[in-house]
């Protein structure tokens, strides 16, 4: 062990599939959902306006987890329907960069469909846990390895409705089964475990393993806070009851219709209950870092790679064409030791494109050329170098290309492939008038961000 070894600091990122910062008290809400954070939120940075890349994991981890953007992620199956997929070869992932500068890597995916290694997220790791690589666990029967490639390779049949179908019509018939049955099947057989229990435990242990004074990357993601819920609180006595709801609420997700204004407190109180679950996890995490003498050089993220609708405006979950707060605003809360303590919240808008050089930055890593995005991390400090008048960039690629800006407290939403301007919002999420003046200044951005889009990218392929 060397003595620049015992110097790095360590990077614990904490992804949350589909957590909304305004569940969070941390973000002003009411009720404790992150008390957990309370023994260290003095050394935590709180992001109160930080943005998703794109909307769907597929679309968004390459943002967070290599700094481009989905565009640029091209598939290698030509019937599969999600196109653009898997991370280019020439783009650096997080931590290839951390093992090159002599981290030991850690990841455990929970089993997360589209982040695999065949689509480049096991990258760089010297542990990882996702479908088709599980280092350091015990093998796995090969009936449960069919199953697990099984519900994978179903998960890109050609029809975006297939998809969706077979994806919550098994929601439905577990939700069924558990209701007529009085049993509690959480998980399609192969997938047992699959939670935030589950996952902490495999980084705590990789971390026990580690020689002392090893420096360390983790990356932790929870699915827990996803449809469907199932936070180990439930109460037993309504268990009949309770089922038979949240049978009823995954029908309602997989139409793409409304609820009983009476089941919604059942499903707000379900999400609010994973989310205390998953940082219940996350508390283990900080004391164990603790027990260790390691959180004084350890720098722990944690964030969400997308929202999700409640049917504020329609709709559930993350659809492409929407983007209002609650599918494209993320939690973002860092916690570095040699933060200012009771360090206000951080009110300039940042977008996830920019979080790896950022961590790059905070430890201490010099990489040039590297990532798309650029580096926040003055945020941090007294004195920013960040423009506040900076443009962030939102894109979503399905049946059509759209972007969407937010400048000034407002959003334009425009379609690349028609051409045409679609609405503008106003930060409180309503319909707002669009000048002629404004259409202008968003054509302007938009080519200058779309050429520099093409100078990174003859960079990535070539």
């Amino acid at each position: 062990m060397t003595q620049d070894d015992r110097s790095k600091t360590n990077l614990v990122l904490l992804t949350v599939d589909a957590l909304r910062p305004d569940h969070l008290s941390s973000y002003g809400y009411s009720l404790k959902t992150d008390e957990a954070l309370d023994p260290f939120r003095n050394k935590i940075a709180v992001f109160k306006n930080a943005y998703t890349y794109s909307m769907a994991t597929v679309r968004s981890f390459p943002a967070i987890m290599a700094s481009i953007w989905p565009d640029l992620c091209e598939t290698k199956v030509l019937w599969q329907y999600v196109k653009k997929l898997d991370i280019p070869y020439k783009a650096r992932m997080l931590a290839e960069i951390f093992q090159d500068h002599g981290y030991h890597t850690i990841a455990h995916t929970c089993w997360t469909n589209f982040l695999t290694p065949g689509q480049g997220y096991a990258r760089g790791f010297d542990d990882y846990v996702g479908i088709s690589r599980e280092d350091h666990l015990p093998p796995d029967s090969l009936f449960n390895s069919f199953v697990k490639h099984t519900i994978y390779t179903m998960r890109y049949c050609p029809s975006k409705k297939m998809v969706h179908f077979f994806e919550r019509a098994f929601h439905w018939l577990r939700e069924t089964y558990n209701a007529l049955s009085k049993k509690n099947l959480k998980q399609p057989v192969g997938l047992e475990g699959r939670n935030c229990v589950t996952v902490t435990n495999y980084i705590l242990d990789r971390l026990t393993a580690l020689e002392p004074n090893k420096p360390f990357m983790a990356w932790a993601h929870y699915l827990d806070t996803h449809i469907p819920l199932n936070p180990p609180e439930e109460n037993q006595g309504n268990r009949d009851k309770l089922h038979a709801i949240k049978r009823i609420l995954n029908e309602a997700i997989l139409k793409q219709k409304p609820i009983r204004h009476d089941l919604m407190p059942v499903l707000l109180d379900l999400y609010d209950r994973s989310i205390l679950h998953v940082f219940s996890q996350i508390n283990r995490i900080f004391k164990f870092l603790e027990r260790r003498d390691q959180l004084k050089n350890t720098c722990i993220v944690i964030l969400a790679d997308h929202g999700y609708g409640f049917w504020e405006h329609g709709y559930w979950e993350t659809p492409p064409e929407q983007f209002y707060d609650e599918s494209i605003r993320v939690p973002l809360m860092i916690y570095h030791p040699e933060l200012s303590s009771g360090m206000p919240s951080i009110e300039q808008p940042v977008s996830l494109i920019d979080l790896a050089p950022s961590l790059l930055n905070i430890c201490g890593i010099s990489e040039e050329n590297t990532f798309f995005g650029e580096s926040f991390v003055s945020l941090l400090q007294e004195k920013s170098s960040v423009d506040p008048k900076k443009s962030i960039w939102i894109e979503t690629i399905d049946d059509s290309h759209f972007y969407c800006r937010i400048k000034k407290q407002s959003k334009i939403i425009y379609d690349q492939d028609g051409g045409r301007f679609l609405l503008k919002l106003n930060h409180q999420d309503r319909v707002d008038s669009l000048l002629e003046s404004e259409q202008k200044d968003f054509l302007d951005d938009l080519k200058l961000y779309e050429r520099s889009k093409r100078e990174f990218a003859e960079k990535i392929k070539t």
